[in-house]
């Protein structure tokens, strides 16, 4: 019980954690910031695409990593008499 509450916990503060750096990064490359000057507009929906594309790539290792440490967490809680 204690080990699937505390994947849960884990999974959905990771979900959160990187859904809330997803969406400080897209804010601050928002091209709405431009303020009309069509060059530094282009520029932030350049750096936004980049962003968005790096977040994405970045995404299979980090869930990977989350999944490393729920196993990890698992087997201190239960440990295997090996």
């Amino acid at each position: 019980m204690l080990n699937s509450l505390l994947q849960i916990v884990i999974g959905a503060g990771a979900t959160v954690g990187y859904l809330s750096l997803w969406n400080r990064i897209l804010k601050s490359t928002a091209a709405a910031r431009a303020e009309g000057d069509e060059g530094l507009e282009r520029r932030f929906r350049q750096r936004r695409r980049l962003a968005q594309l790096v977040l994405f790539l970045m995404l299979t290792p980090y869930v990977l990593i989350v999944f490393r440490l729920m196993d990890w967490v698992s087997a201190v809680l239960v440990p295997t008499g090996g």
